[in-house]
């Protein structure tokens, strides 16, 4: 599950130990109770009644409190540089909220509502974003109260 293809780099956000390649920001905390703009969070009020699997029941909840410039930040340092890659990520959020992908600044796909909740999503990642060996993704909140991200997977392509 966690790696559908050797290589791939897996992040369960809202899981502390397990968001290697999450970039918080200077002076974030990672206590759920801590009102800061970006916090690990449990997704379900009765997880021993959840069926999804535990890793989508918690998540980084990302939420523009004090402004608009709400980001979530993911860096890959040490990419393949004979491989492209496709990020795959699931996320949960309020229906109002509109929010857009980015790859080293290049937005790669806008996004809408999802069709449920816990809906993956899929993204072509340009070959020449990972030329260098790096690649930064962001999820950037454009309207609405947040979302939450609660898995990625960055699978190399053959």
């Amino acid at each position: 599950y966690e790696e559908p293809k050797p290589g791939t780099l897996y992040d369960d956000l809202g899981h502390p130990g397990r968001e290697l390649h999450l970039i918080r920001p200077v002076g974030e905390s990672i206590e759920p109770a801590d009102q800061w703009t970006l916090k690990d969070e449990i997704q379900s009020w009765e997880p021993y009644l959840d069926t999804r699997r535990y890793s989508q029941q918690d998540g980084i909840g990302c939420f523009p409190r004090w402004s608009r410039d709400w980001e979530l930040n993911l860096f890959y340092p040490t990419l393949d540089l004979e491989k492209s890659y496709m990020l795959r990520a699931t996320i949960h959020k309020d229906e109002d909220s509109r929010y857009a992908l980015y790859a080293d600044g290049q937005e790669i796909k806008p996004m809408g509502p999802p069709a449920s909740l816990g809906e993956t999503e899929i993204y072509k990642i340009p070959n020449d974003l990972t030329n260098d060996g790096e690649l930064k993704i962001q999820w950037k909140v454009e309207r609405g109260p947040g979302i939450h991200v609660t898995e990625t997977w960055l699978i190399p392509q053959d």
